[in-house]
């Protein structure tokens, strides 16, 4: 057609979809990456911008990486990571300590020579450690900015924040001073190691108020749990049509999940309190001249909080178990098993026949059987399911239909119910905050 210009013959474009893989073909993956890029994805973790971040209906989308930052953040969160993090402070001392020897002990240094390169890991453990603390600040600043929070819980980010800010600026001098004794730069060590030393001190400060304002905030929800706790067991023994079931259990529960989660919550502040006092004077003891001590009760701070975070592992572990009790109803089933292998293991020798064919007649733990009939693989997933079920209950109850004692109950987890801010809070969000 005359003065109309045709369009070029050539292939449509299309867009294709992501790729559904099964789980199997997902494993293969898995199984086939370099270690580094396995770790993160071990023991169930889908890191977003991995193969598997998106589930749907079972099946594994395969979607684009979203950066490097996200993938050193995925590889710093298990274990081995972790773990060579949390050793900065040991291998800062080891340095320390090794440097003072040669400084003050020069007829010790031939002994010394032979130790590794502590200065070198050491700052590669602190520039790692420095990317966590900015991971950790700024999940803090979403807790300070998110509207369902109430002012504790917004105050308590604020000082989390602060602290964690700090930890940026003590690992990255840290990193920088190790580095430059490794490689004998012309960086200013004191300076450096001043302001490692300063960052220390705010470090220590951030804990201590943190944790004697989260000691008090999680004594008064605590507290206030149990208030709710007795005005819904009044209205249960109020309630004439009890016996056509029970509505008010899962609240009941609940209040005792929410309540368990606020001691553990003491726990961890008075770890905080203990941590900040030790940074506080292991960074005095460091500007001091001191700095094999000082790092060594920087170390103290660094154990004190992994012992308060071993504490709180166990105690809610045994409470895990209590409540998967409750729900599947073999608490006294169980009970007379344990009696029963208990006189079994008494009366007998471990290794014999008899004690394996005593154990064979009481049978299996009647928990494991009561797990395995309700489709769980362990003790874990039902709880993780049940907390799921029991924080939709709860967000219906009373965020869509303005149950008070639910309200209530919601309230004391730390968030904000007040009309305006009820429509930030998501069953996902009362899952988190009622069972820390």
């Amino acid at each position: 057609m005359a003065g109309v210009k045709s369009k070029r013959p050539g292939k449509a474009k299309r867009k294709v979809a992501s790729p559904v893989v099964s789980q199997e073909d997902y494993q293969q993956r898995i199984n086939a990456m370099p270690a580094p890029y396995k770790w993160p994805l071990l023991k169930g973790r889908v890191p977003d911008g991995w193969i598997g971040s998106n589930l749907k209906d079972g099946n594994y989308r395969q979607t684009p990486a979203k950066g490097y930052l996200r993938r050193i953040g995925d590889f710093l969160r298990p274990a081995p990571g972790l773990a060579f993090i949390g050793s900065a402070p040991a291998l800062s001392t080891a340095a320390a300590a090794k440097k003072e020897v040669n400084r003050n002990h020069n007829s010790l240094k031939q002994y010394t020579d032979w130790i590794p390169h502590f200065d070198l890991t050491s700052g590669v453990a602190n520039g790692l450690g420095t990317l966590t603390a900015v991971r950790d600040a700024n999940n803090a600043r979403k807790k300070y900015i998110d509207q369902s929070n109430d002012s504790d819980s917004k105050k308590l980010a604020f000082i989390e924040g602060a602290g964690s800010s700090a930890g940026v600026a003590r690992s990255a001098a840290t990193s920088v001073y190790n580095f430059s004794d490794y490689f004998n730069t012309t960086t200013s060590a004191s300076a450096v190691s001043n302001i490692a030393a300063g960052a220390s001190i705010a470090i220590g400060a951030a804990d201590m108020a943190g944790g004697i304002y989260g000691a008090h905030v999680a004594s008064k929800r605590k507290k206030g749990i149990l208030d709710v706790k007795n005005d819904i067991t009044r209205l249960r023994d109020a309630d004439p049509d009890i016996e056509e079931g029970d509505p008010y259990k899962d609240h009941l529960r609940a209040a005792d999940i929410g309540m368990a989660s606020q001691g553990r919550e003491q726990v961890t502040s008075g770890g905080k309190i203990l941590k900040g006092a030790a940074g506080i004077a292991g960074g005095a003891l460091i500007i001091a001249g001191f700095a094999t001590a000082g790092m060594g009760l920087v170390i103290g701070a660094s154990l004190i909080g992994i012992a308060a975070t071993i504490v709180n592992a166990v105690k809610k572990r045994k409470h895990k178990k209590e409540i998967v009790i409750d729900i599947l109803g073999v608490k006294a089933r169980r009970e007379a098993w344990k009696a029963e292998k208990k006189r079994i293991e008494k009366n007998t020798w471990w290794g014999f026949n008899a004690r394996e064919q005593g154990m064979k007649e009481i049978g299996e733990d009647p928990l494991n059987i009561a797990l395995a009939n309700s489709g769980y693989k362990d003790i874990g997933i039902c709880y993780d399911n049940y907390i799921k079920e029991v924080s939709d209950h709860l967000y219906s109850f009373g965020i869509i239909n303005n149950n008070v004692p639910t309200l209530n109950l919601i309230k004391n987890l730390g968030f904000n119910i007040s009309p305006e801010k009820r429509r930030y809070i998501t069953p996902k969000k009362i899952a988190a905050k009622l069972s820390v």
